[in-house]
């Protein structure tokens, strides 16, 4: 099949291909070389291409190699093209791969097992004579069938949680009928799952390691803040996975929407909620450390909660000389103040996150909204 005819061909076959998604893309700048890693039904394959396999057509090639460009732009964007745009045009030439796979039973429940660990296969993208052909590569070096999820830590940290296997975590279903890497359930209980990628050792060290001092620390259990309960984790391998956090059914404050239509009470009332958390973990010795408006969430109650605490800092939000400490987090916690828009309150600083965000606590400014009917 030509290049153009596959092309035209997935866009109007009537056979849809199987849910799918890619999950993982590797590329750079320095060659022209790209892993796609693309799960369908949980089986799972991986696509190499690069200049060489596609100089058979040269109007291939040229696109290739500006996807490429686009990749390396800022943010994935470039031309009015952007990354999923890619990964459009390169798993459109594997949609008869991905229909093989066969169906889940309608009872079918997934887990982090099948998620984190499906059965894999390599493919190199080639044209040969015009025509799209892709190969199944044997070669025992390519990186695909190694594991993208899970890393290592010290035996103190890993055992300082409970643990599950990830065949016994199932993983919740969306509403649409998609599934949810992160989202899974419990007994009952509903855990929003963080994975670690292979080779994010010590940033899972770091962050389980500060969980541990916020699980010791004793603070008040309606502090709204992300706490860790449990580590998905191979207990014959000693490979940690992810993280089985608190579920905050929320938004991020920094989406432009929900701050757009946010009254100056409710904002005010977020940056007195996050000092006054921010606050009660320096009491206990514990620097937040990413301060920055993507790490608050807002609930449906219109709270703020306080999450990731893997340290490390954004750009623009913390400097670098000030990373993991508490002038840090007082920074952090100015520019989110800042970032609000919020009139008669001042930025944090030396003086403290009381001062920077008022006197009150939540509790008075929740019986401010009672007397005012708020």
């Amino acid at each position: 099949m030509s290049v153009e005819q596959n092309q035209e061909s997935a866009q109007h076959d009537s056979d849809p291909a199987p849910y799918y998604e890619v999950i993982d893309c590797l590329y750079s700048d320095f060659d022209t070389e790209c892993r796609l890693v693309v799960l369908g039904n949980y089986k799972q394959i991986c696509i190499y291409v690069d200049e060489k396999s596609v100089h058979g057509s040269p109007p291939m090639a040229e696109k290739y190699l500006h996807f490429l460009r686009v990749m390396n732009a800022p943010d994935n964007e470039l031309d009015g093209l952007d990354d999923q745009d890619f990964y459009n045009w390169i798993t459109d030439f594997y949609h008869p791969i991905l229909r093989s796979f066969p169906p889940l039973p309608e009872d079918f429940q997934p887990t982090l097992q099948d998620r984190l660990c499906p059965n894999s296969a390599n493919y190199t993208l080639h044209v040969v004579d015009g025509e799209v052909v892709p190969m199944l590569d044997l070669h025992p070096n390519r990186a695909g069938g190694r594991r993208l999820y899970g890393v290592y830590i010290d035996d103190y940290l890993s055992t300082a949680f409970p643990s599950l296997h990830p065949r016994s975590v199932p993983i919740c279903k969306c509403p649409r009928g998609t599934l949810s890497p992160h989202k899974v359930i419990i007994d009952g209980t509903v855990y929003w799952f963080k994975h670690y990628l292979s080779g994010d050792d010590d940033i899972a060290g770091k962050e389980i390691s500060n969980y541990k001092t916020i699980a010791q620390a004793g603070l008040e259990s309606d502090l709204r803040m992300s706490r860790l309960h449990g580590l998905v984790r191979d207990d014959e391998t000693g490979r940690v996975f992810g993280l089985l956090l608190d579920y905050i059914d929320g938004k991020s404050m920094a989406m432009e929407s929900l701050l757009r239509n946010a009254s100056m009470d409710a904002r005010r009332k977020w940056a007195v909620q996050i000092g006054y958390t921010v606050w009660r973990l320096h009491e206990s010795g514990i620097v937040w450390g990413d301060a920055k408006a993507d790490n608050v969430l807002i609930d449906h109650d219109d709270n703020a909660w306080v999450i990731d605490f893997g340290g490390a800092r954004t750009e623009g939000w913390v400097e670098e000389d000030l990373t993991e400490t508490v002038q840090g987090d007082l920074q952090g916690l100015g520019r989110i103040i800042e970032f609000l828009e919020i009139e008669d309150m001042t930025a944090c600083g030396d003086g403290g996150i009381r001062e920077g965000v008022g006197s009150q606590t939540p509790e008075d400014i929740h019986q401010e909204d009672e007397g005012t009917g708020k």
